[in-house]
């Protein structure tokens, strides 16, 4: 996951029970704090966040061939952020496992 070496700002953030869970989870098994969790992760989504923007814009601008060629490939970068988000927990989960 990518680090952020930049001015932070502070966000206020109220978590479902059903994504608190895994989070804490996940934070267990890496002694890593939830928030710098979920900030690696709204990192390496950044690229998705620009297209989605992009194609907003797009939209906004009546470009509509545009716009599915940009959801193409935001749903492209997405299945594969989940993907390797997927192997990292299970690795984490079986380093815990396997002491």
């Amino acid at each position: 996951m990518a680090k952020i070496k930049e001015r932070k700002t502070r966000v206020a953030l109220t978590l479902p029970e059903s994504i608190n869970a895994p989070l804490t989870v996940l934070s267990k098994l890496t002694n890593q704090p939830k928030t710098a969790i979920i900030t690696e992760m709204l990192a390496d989504i950044v690229p998705m966040i620009e297209e989605a923007i992009k194609a907003i814009k797009q939209v906004k601008e009546g470009q509509k061939d545009a716009v599915l060629n940009t959801m193409a490939e935001f749903i492209g970068n997405v299945n594969a952020t989940y993907d390797q988000a997927k192997i990292d927990f299970d690795l984490a989960q079986e380093k815990v496992k396997n002491g």
